[in-house]
């Protein structure tokens, strides 16, 4: 004979279980593998950059060189010469 604390267990427990999912939610949309596989599809044509390429070139070069200039101030140290040497300062006295 089966305990009640068991009997209840064994009743309650499927109970939760299926109320935590959310049946009013729709099920995603299965895509076939094939479509996930498949090369992208790219434009025939390149536009612009087939008749005049100084005429692509010129903007993306510009914008390249503004980048750079953008991270001109990020190629300094990443920690300040006095900090540093404080480190390794403490470094050494720990050795």
């Amino acid at each position: 004979m089966m305990r009640p604390a068991r009997l209840t267990a064994a009743l309650i427990l499927p109970l939760l279980a299926s109320a935590c999912g959310d049946a009013g939610t729709a099920y995603p949309a299965l895509v076939p593998v094939a479509s996930i596989l498949a090369e992208p599809a790219l434009p025939d044509a390149p536009g612009a950059a087939a008749t005049d390429p100084a005429a692509v070139a010129a903007p993306v070069r510009s914008r390249a060189d503004a980048q750079r200039d953008r991270a001109t101030p990020q190629r300094g140290p990443v920690i300040e010469p006095p900090t540093r040497a404080r480190m390794d300062r403490a470094v050494a006295r720990h050795r």
